[in-house]
């Protein structure tokens, strides 16, 4: 719906007109400027002086240790060879060096090439002692450099130390040993500038090594061997150990915004950082921004409340449709039209969220009807596990009219055994927003009777009152579980059967053995199935039967099997005769052939000793006769008529010793 609006009615034009008297936003966009500016030069300001102060002291310390290198240096080039043979000449050499002493507050001392002290000034007892371990001393020995150990906390007098080692070479340029100078960061004046100063009223100082990530010194005692903060939990830090020089802002660890300046020390690997709290820092530009803060304030709170009269004003319309739309919402029924007092935006705006109204009520029916209609019961539960809305299939499932529902806990609809379980699994489902869930239950009708139930649920916020909820859906699977249940029993009984038949039964696909029955595994050898799984048919089949079993599996893939007799070969290599017969079934969608087959090699060896009984029985030139257990003649050959001169027939059910020959007197 579109309205043709005057411009002297539009609320944009009313507002508009009114709003260009009001300079809030130019004010407090005129103020932030002017003082981030501000705060721009000054930062730029007092960056440049803070790193020029950093970049005096830097310098200072590299030439203070620079030159103290320099003095070990002398020192090396009094001692040779010889001299490292004689530790009473050695110890006097530096004993003479008081000034070198001096510098070094901690004390002098001369190392072999095995990192073993052997002369020290003055001696505090370290003679013997090894310091390969301290890195300045393994740099001096094994690379021949000088090097400035990083600082450490001494054992004994617990002191914060460092030292400097260089290298003593003989006069072949080798290696011989290290002298190694020692300062003791409390007596020591050497970083005087850092302990005594601070930068500012509250700014600070800080030596700290790059390699140790460790406070060497600082304006605060405290902080003295400080650890810096670990890789990762403050970039800005990271970067000043990495190499960065300059200056900028950043939150140190105990949360304060400071301004900071880095120079660093290239000799030692250290770097000087003068740090000053912002809030010192930019003290003027804090009170100018609060001054135009204040004032921005009271322009703005003036600006405000005109403003709010003005949109009070216009804007009733529509707080009376917001009072309407928050009454609406307390009942049940579907909201009517909300009316329309005057035709402008807001009127507009009420027309068109009549219109929504209209849309919602269609897609409300329509989804009424949906849930109505569907052929399995829906349901929604609140976080106590009570029915808040049902659709009618629950009513016609459990039998109860659908307005008891609502209030109903659904625990209720299930056997008792299954409650329990139900209820566990509902508190996971509300723990878990869009979890979801299939489970088989034992559900009740209203006379008490039981069907099996498939229920569903899925956990979901419910945007009108934001509680967390669940809608869960049932469908009677009673039939289909007892269609399941005799399937099984009925595929147990078969499975009963073909493991328990003597028969042997093989399934084969491609040649390989893909099942076999307890029979099978035991007619070919083997101690169970699994000892024949995958393997090769054709290596159960005597070479001599290759050519007919493959010539009988083609058969049986055209429809036709017949029984056959063949050799096979079992595990231990022996060599059986076998009834089998072949068919082709399907087994998991794939052409198999399924063979059964019965060990008959008794049986055969059985018949050839009858037939060669048969044999002799028949073609021997002697007269036999068999008779049954009461002497009775049975049968008799062809010699014995010959020799008797009766017949076949004569003789048969007569007793032998009875009987007279015809042609001569004797008893049989």
């Amino acid at each position: 719906m579109s309205f043709k609006l005057s411009p002297w009615r539009s609320l944009k034009t009313r507002v508009t007109l009114f709003t260009l008297l009001i300079f809030v936003v130019s004010l407090w966009s005129l103020a932030f400027y002017t003082s981030r500016m501000l705060r721009g030069d000054l930062q730029a300001l007092l960056s440049a002086q803070q790193f020029s102060t950093v970049s005096v002291m830097a310098s200072h310390f590299d030439k203070e240790l620079a030159w103290r290198v320099e003095l070990l240096q002398k020192v090396t080039m009094q001692i040779n060879p010889a001299t490292m043979r004689q530790p009473q000449a050695l110890q006097n050499l530096l004993d003479e060096q008081v000034v070198t002493q001096n510098l070094f507050t901690g004390g002098i001392f001369v190392i072999d090439v095995n990192g073993t002290v052997v002369a020290e000034a003055p001696q505090s007892g370290r003679i013997d002692g090894n310091f390969m371990q301290r890195d300045d001393v393994a740099a001096a020995i094994k690379e021949g450099r000088a090097a400035v150990r990083l600082p450490y906390l001494t054992k004994v007098s617990k002191t914060p130390e460092f030292g400097i080692s260089v290298p003593l070479r003989n006069d072949q340029g080798q290696i011989i040993g290290a002298l190694r100078g020692e300062i003791d960061l409390n007596d020591d004046d050497l970083f005087s500038e850092i302990t005594a100063n601070t930068y500012g009223q509250t700014g600070k100082y800080l030596l700290v090594s790059r390699a140790a990530r460790m406070v060497i010194t600082s304006s605060e005692s405290k902080r003295v061997l400080d650890p810096v903060v670990a890789v990762g939990q403050n970039p800005i830090i990271d970067r000043f150990i990495q190499g960065f020089e300059g200056s900028t802002v950043f939150i140190d660890p105990y949360q304060i915004e400071m301004l900071a300046s880095v120079k660093g020390i290239p000799l030692a690997d250290w770097y000087v950082v003068a740090t000053i709290p912002t809030t010192e820092a930019f003290a003027p530009i804090n009170s100018l921004q609060q001054r135009m803060a204040l004032a921005a304030v009271l322009i703005t709170v003036l600006a405000s409340g005109l403003t709010w009269w003005l949109l009070r004003r216009e804007l009733s319309p529509l707080t009376k449709t917001a009072r309407s739309l928050a009454s609406l919402g307390k009942d049940q029924q579907f909201p009517p039209a909300l009316a329309i007092d005057r035709q402008d935006e807001i009127g507009q705006l009420i027309a068109g969220f009549n219109a929504l109204l209209q849309v919602l009520q269609q897609r409300e029916n329509l989804l009424r009807q949906i849930l109505d209609t569907a052929s399995v019961a829906i349901f929604v539960l609140d976080a106590k596990g009570c029915i808040v809305q049902a659709n009618q299939r629950m009513a016609e499932m459990f039998g109860t009219p659908l307005e008891q529902f609502v209030g109903t806990e659904y625990g209720q609809l299930l056997r008792a055994d299954q409650r329990a379980a139900a209820q566990q699994n509902m508190q996971g489902m509300f723990s878990n927003l869009g979890r979801s869930t299939e489970v088989e239950r034992r559900c009740l009708h209203a006379n008490g009777s039981e069907f099996w139930g498939r229920v569903n649920a899925r956990s979901f916020y419910d945007g009108g009152d934001a509680e967390m909820r669940l809608v869960c859906t049932v469908a009677d699977i009673t039939q289909r579980k007892e269609a399941t249940e005799e399937l099984a029993t009925s595929e147990e009984k078969f499975r009963t059967l073909i493991e328990e038949s003597p028969v042997g039964i093989a399934v084969h696909r491609a040649g390989t053995l893909i099942y076999v029955n307890p029979a099978a595994a035991t007619i070919l050898g083997g101690h169970s199935p699994a000892d024949l799984m995958a393997k090769v048919v054709l290596d159960f089949i005597h070479p001599d039967c290759h050519a007919s079993a493959l010539a009988s599996v083609e058969l049986a893939k055209s429809g036709q099997s017949s029984k056959r007799v063949e050799k096979f070969v079992k595990l231990d290599g022996s060599v059986i005769e076998v009834e089998v017969q072949d068919r082709v079934i399907a087994f998991d969608g794939l052409p198999t052939v399924r063979s059964s087959f019965r060990d008959i090699t008794r049986e055969s060896q059985a018949r050839q000793r009858l037939n060669l009984a048969a044999s002799v029985f028949t073609h021997a030139r002697e007269g036999i006769v068999i008779t049954d257990r009461n002497a009775n003649i049975i049968d008799v050959n062809a010699a014995f008529t010959t020799i008797t001169g009766y017949s076949r027939a004569d003789v048969l059910g007569q007793n032998p010793r009875l009987l007279k020959s015809g042609r001569q007197s004797a008893e049989f």
